[in-house]
Order: C-alpha cells, then sequence, then structure tokens
C-alpha cells in the first residue's frame, strides 16, 4: 500500500504520541529510552513515517499514561486498511480464540476510516 492511501485523520499515532509527550513535557530521549528505540525511531512514529511494532506503541502508551486501545487502532489502521479488514478478520477465524485472537477481532471489527 503506497502511503498516499493511509486513511487520513486527525489524530494519528504520532500526532497523538507527539502531543501526549509534550504535553508532559518529556524529550524525545526519555520516551525513547523507556520504550528501548532511538529518538531518531520515535521522531519518525511520531512524523508518521514508521508504523512501531505493537509492544513499543505498548511500551509508549503505558509510559504516556494514555489509553492503548487507541494507539493500536490507529497502528492498526495503517497496517490493515479498512477495504481489508474482511479478509484479515476472515483469516483470524480460522486460529483458536486466544485472548490475542479475540482482541484482534474486536479491534478489527470497530476500525471506521
Amino acid at each position: 500500500m503506497r502511503k498516499s492511501e493511509y486513511p487520513k485523520t486527525a489524530d494519528t499515532l504520532g500526532k497523538r504520541i507527539r502531543k501526549q509527550r509534550m504535553d508532559l513535557k518529556l524529550t524525545l530521549l526519555d520516551v525513547a529510552k523507556h520504550a528501548g528505540i532511538t529518538e531518531g525511531y520515535l521522531s519518525r512514529i511520531e512524523a508518521d513515517k514508521q508504523v512501531p511494532d505493537f509492544t513499543i506503541v505498548i511500551d509508549i502508551a503505558l509510559f504516556l499514561n494514555d489509553d492503548v486501545g487507541l494507539y493500536l487502532k490507529s497502528t492498526l489502521l495503517k497496517i490493515f486498511p479498512v477495504k481489508d479488514n474482511e479478509k484479515f478478520i476472515k483469516s483470524l477465524k480460522n486460529y483458536p480464540p486466544t485472548p490475542f485472537t479475540v482482541s484482534m477481532l474486536a479491534l478489527l471489527k470497530n476500525l471506521k476510516a
């Protein structure tokens, strides 16, 4: 998928992280060190030029005392555009119902462009 095809939202993952980080008066280094990533990598995430791994998203959200679900939703929208959700949902249904698959199904079913 080309970058221009990503859903355009006013509250992208990167913008949300940057706003929360700045509201808490934290530096790129503060957040990056906690998440175990470089400042450059975090800067690319904040600029929406990099889609981070889920574990990094969760680490950042928890460190910034923010809603992990909203961060994951933003990340999922970049990875799985709304038009592809049905295909991915069907493939997830082939797996046993684990906490991960149940959570992913719930998140994907609730995504809106």
